[in-house]
């Protein structure tokens, strides 16, 4: 047996521990009474069941995220994303949480330590790759789509007992309070500034890992970004800034929502 085929069969008893610890059988559908101990920020599966059910581990093996509180984060984030955009009365695309774990990991050693969640299955299609073949009428439609959803998530309602920056979390009590970034070790932190400083830090070190950046030690820059951290820098470029809390999306960076792919597509189609 090689490393993958070991992983591929830890996870699959992880899994199949989760599915004991609720009673779950693959050939009966998950209802309300299958998750009685309800937790914060989830919500419970339809009446009349659903027999789909996601289940993700959240892996801390991964390289370049923080699994601090990376659960947490999405339960809430989901919860507030959906709360928003279920009072916009726009389609509820974010799907639900019924239940989670944080991750326990080094602690519990191995997949068994992994942070996990069950969710709701939403079946659809990516939507890159059904973009280009959309009439003109039904590309604006969907990109209008995109841009009420995401206008939706921007203006969820923040707790107020959220007070830093960075990410979120919940604390014994259940409420959403600030909590570390799951691409970022550190915080949460006191003010936006702080955030990014962090982030730069952290690019930083990483670059100073590569060989074909060590030029730039020889030619002052690396001194130069030093003096403009240790001056507050970050500071001065975000002063007059509005801080405000907000939830984000990164992902629709990189999606058709882009106004470059969508204006291509459009002249394409007149």
């Amino acid at each position: 047996m090689n490393i993958n085929e070991e992983g591929f069969y830890r996870r699959l008893d992880a899994l199949q521990q989760i599915l004991r610890q609720y009673n779950l059988k693959l050939e009966e559908p998950a209802v309300p009474t299958t998750f009685p101990n309800r937790q914060p920020c989830t919500s419970t599966p339809p009446v009349d069941g659903t027999s789909t059910l996601v289940i993700r581990l959240s892996n801390p093996f991964a390289e370049g995220l923080n699994n601090a509180n990376r659960v947490e984060n999405d339960v809430a984030a989901q919860h507030l994303a959906r709360a928003s955009i279920r009072s916009k009365a726009l389609n509820p695309v974010v799907p639900a949480v019924y239940a989670w774990a944080t991750c326990r990991y080094p602690e519990v050693f191995g997949e068994a330590g992994f942070g996990w969640t069950i969710g709701e299955f939403k079946p659809g299609s990516d939507l890159d790759a059904q973009f280009d073949s959309l009439s003109l009428e039904d590309a604006i439609d969907a990109v209008q789509q995109l841009a009420a959803i995401f206008t939706a998530i921007q203006s969820a309602e923040i707790p107020e007992s959220v007070t830093k920056f960075g990410a979120l979390t919940l604390d014994d009590n259940g409420n959403i309070i600030g909590g570390q970034p799951p691409l970022l070790k550190g915080g949460p932190f006191d003010t936006y500034a702080e955030l990014w400083v962090a982030k730069l830090q952290t690019q930083l070190s990483e670059a100073d890992k590569s060989s074909l950046l060590r030029g730039w030690l020889s030619g002052g820059l690396r001194e130069r970004i030093n003096k403009f951290i240790e001056a507050s820098g970050v500071d001065k470029i975000l002063d007059g800034i509005e801080d405000r809390r907000v939830l984000i999306h990164g992902d629709l960076s990189m999606s058709i929502s882009t106004p470059r792919h969508f204006f291509n597509r459009y002249e394409r189609l007149t």
